[in-house]
């Protein structure tokens, strides 16, 4: 099933053709031609033997910062696949070295049986990859990545939570998952999230949000041939050998040359999934024009003594220059989760209040680690479990190859996990120093104290009381930075049901200076709520205020973040006001944001989608005073409000800070919106009409309006021709000689499949 269309223009222009050429309708004068196809397939051939999917879409006209073709074609059964178009899932993906996760167009042909198989795959990538890591301390946002506009559905998004002691360490994750956690613009790179994110968890560890990421760039577009092949070999039903290689080269490039300057990596693995033992393991070289040949290693799994002992273990060691190409998660971090998902298993996360902080993080310290280039580490710890308890310890060492750093970690923890109580305790040592602990020689020691404990049980709810006690030592052997004593206790009480609830908080925050100057001294209460309401509507809110002493600098953040919304089983709707004051001794910040998010169908023949977010920060320092504000809607109307009227309308409104001269520091403004109607008089007659409006004010100011109407006939039962016309006015206030004023007719072909 599908659509493909042709157009024929002719069009007419008075003033400035050029202009018009490079306008979206991307038209020249006189005439002209258009096409645009949209296609799925999904059944079987050959008598069902195999299974056929896929999709076809081809828009030169709207796909702006994508290939005007996007397609898929994958036939195939368990035994034999053939894949054809835009892969974005990524490929060869049991694999740690030679996994590719980026976008390309080529083929995939694999065949396999029980006991070998192999695949291939040849094609042209596109899109680069990025990374970037930024505090969360702007409440729900928006946050903004460097690089736009973002490939859809590309990025990954964590909340990582560090050590404030150790800030190499990280204590926790936790994934994010589009459109339930957060909301992505992906033309700009700008996130929000739909609840709250504050700089510092429970016990003062700062948190991080980390994204990864596709972009489309100049140098993105088709520009590297790719070429790869994984096999595998299973002799036994509990041991699998693996085989890959996967390279890539200037697709400008000659065969020969292409060849001869490819980088490639090729990798050997081994999986063994037996009862007592889970292990896999890989080695890999890789190969790449100037560079000397580099590798690397990975080897882990877990070993099961009894139903009760079991030892994990891990190891790896990754070159400095061992190419990215393929894995670009190796670049900060790729973690164990991904390889055994039995790691996550370790999660613990005590209430919803609580998202950004996980237990098992805090008392499995090694199940967060992580593999990166120019780094050694290997690890073990037991853990022992006879029904609710679980008692666990394990050495590990991690070693920075381009520096000689160590870091040492030894920890001893437990955990109760009873219906009514838990209970928690972790004692962690630390050291960091490098070889001849001439230039860094410190150690760490942490411990943590806790408890969960089920007070009362109604019809509706329970309420729990929870209590936290943490304390840090910090010694620098080598008395370049000072010794300090940290101490933080926390105390909880929340009532639930289910996922929702209320709650208040209160910590204590203090670091000290061995010789007794204080360096900290920290108070945050919190309370928030979440709950519905009736069956309808819900609120989500919380308060957070911080006062601290550092340093002698007295600080205050208050953040009041008020939110709820309206859902049904086909419509929800979610709205937020936040507020954030900031100020010390010498300056003073006020942020506020709105945001509004519609999504459904709130009618039956009805689909409506809004976005909008307005955020106005101000910065007052005795020399200085800096505002900024900034507001984005995006709303999308399709109502079919007669079985012989269909409506549709879409606005977009910007606002925008220029980056660059002569207009830097000037915001900027944008406003588009298309409204449009269809008429259906018969079953194989129709009318269609729009009004277009593009509007730029600011530095810049343009306008362009554009009106068009069309009558279709359904000449045959898959064929439909339309004769239209268009009317396209253009008028720069600045630039008077860019105006134009255009005339478009146009014949219409359109074939149903």
């Amino acid at each position: 099933m599908g659509i493909a269309m042709l157009r024929l223009n002719w069009a007419s222009v008075q003033g400035n053709e050029i202009r018009f050429r490079y306008s979206d309708l991307g038209l020249p004068a006189d005439f002209s031609t258009r096409e645009r196809a949209s296609f799925m397939v999904d059944g079987t051939i050959n008598h069902g033997e195999y299974a056929v999917s896929g999709h076809l879409d081809y828009d030169p006209e709207n796909r702006i910062t994508e290939p005007p073709l996007d397609f898929l074609l994958t036939v195939g059964n368990e035994r034999e696949s053939l894949s054809l178009g835009d892969h974005r899932m990524g490929v060869f993906l049991d694999s740690v070295f030679s996994r590719y996760y980026h976008p390309f167009r080529g083929g995939i042909l694999g065949k396999k049986s029980e006991h070998a198989g192999v695949e291939i795959l040849a094609g042209v990538s596109r899109g680069e990859a990025g990374s970037e890591e930024f505090p969360s301390n702007a409440g729900v946002g928006p946050y903004y990545l460097n690089e736009s506009p973002i490939l859809r559905g590309s990025e990954n998004i964590q909340l990582v939570t560090k050590s404030a002691a150790n800030p190499g360490l990280e204590v926790s994750y936790t994934p994010m998952v589009r459109n339930r956690d957060y909301f992505i613009d992906y033309d700009r790179g700008a996130i929000i999230f739909n609840s709250p994110l504050f700089a510092f968890d429970t016990l003062g560890n700062p948190v991080w949000v980390r994204v990864s990421y596709q972009f489309e760039s100049l140098a993105g577009r088709f520009t590297r041939d790719v070429l790869g092949v994984r096999a595998f070999a299973s002799p036994w039903e509990f041991v699998k050998f693996n085989l890959s290689y996967i390279a890539d080269a200037d697709a400008t490039l000659s065969l020969g040359n292409a060849w001869d300057k490819r980088r490639g990596i090729f990798s050997l693995g081994v999986n063994v999934d037996s009862r007592p033992l889970t292990f896999f393991g890989e080695f890999s070289l890789s190969s790449e024009p100037g560079q000397k040949e580099q590798n690397g290693f990975f080897g882990g799994g877990i070993l099961n003594f009894s139903r009760q002992l079991r030892l994990f273990f891990n190891a790896w060691s990754i070159n400095a220059d061992f190419p990215l190409f393929a894995n670009q998660q190796l670049k900060y971090g790729y973690s164990l989760y991904q390889i055994f998902p039995a790691y996550a298993e370790r999660n613990i996360f005590l209430s919803p209040f609580q998202f950004t902080r996980n237990i098992g993080a805090e008392l499995y310290p090694f199940s967060l680690a992580s593999l990166a280039v120019d780094e050694r580490e290997s690890h073990a710890f037991l853990e022992w479990e006879n029904k609710q308890l679980v008692l666990s310890g394990g050495w590990g060492e991690k070693e920075s190859l381009g520096t000689d750093l160590h870091t040492r970690t030894f920890y001893l923890s437990s955990f109760l996990n009873d219906e009514k109580t838990k209970a928690w305790a972790k004692v962690q040592l630390d050291s960091d120093f490098d070889q001849p602990r001439i230039v860094k020689d410190t150690a760490v020691r942490d411990f943590l104290l806790g408890g969960r404990q089920r007070l009362w049980t109604g019809a509706k709810g329970s309420v729990f009381f929870q209590f936290d006690y943490s304390g840090r030592t910090f010694k620098d052997r080598l008395d370049l930075a000072s010794d300090t004593s940290g101490r933080s206790a926390s105390l909880l009480l929340e009532y639930l049901t289910g996922s929702e609830g209320v709650f208040v908080s209160y910590q204590k925050e203090l670091l000290d200076e061995t010789n007794g100057g204080r360096i900290l001294d920290a108070d945050i209460y919190e309370a928030g709520i979440r709950r519905h309401i009736n069956k309808r509507f819900f609120i989500d809110s919380r308060v957070r205020r911080e006062t601290s002493s550092q340093e002698g600098n007295s600080m205050e953040n208050n953040i009041l973040s008020l939110g709820g919304g309206f859902e049904t089983p086909h419509f929800r709707a979610m709205g937020r006001y936040e507020l954030q004051l900031n100020q010390n001794q010498d300056r003073e910040g006020r942020r506020r944001l709105w945001s509004l998010f519609l999504f459904g169908s709130p009618l039956k023949d009805m689909s409506l989608s809004l976005n909008y977010y307005k955020q106005i920060g101000r910065d007052i320092a005795p020399v200085s005073l800096e505002e900024r504000s900034e507001e984005q809607l995006n709303f999308r109307l399709l109502w079919r409000a007669r079985n012989w009227l269909s409506l549709y309308s879409q606005w977009r409104y910007d606002t925008n800070f220029e980056l660059y001269p002569p207009y830097d520091g000037i915001q900027s403004n944008s406003l588009a919106s298309v409204q449009g109607v269809k008429v259906t008089f018969s079953r194989k007659l129709e009318f269609l009409a729009n009004y277009k409006l593009l509007r730029i004010w600011g530095p810049i100011e343009n306008r362009k309006e554009s009106l068009a109407a069309e009558f279709g006939v359904l000449v045959q039962r898959h064929v439909r021709i339309g004769l239209g016309a268009e009317i396209i006015d253009f008028h720069d206030h600045q630039l008077l000689d860019a105006d134009y004023h255009s005339t478009v007719g146009y014949f219409k072909l359109v074939v149903l499949y």
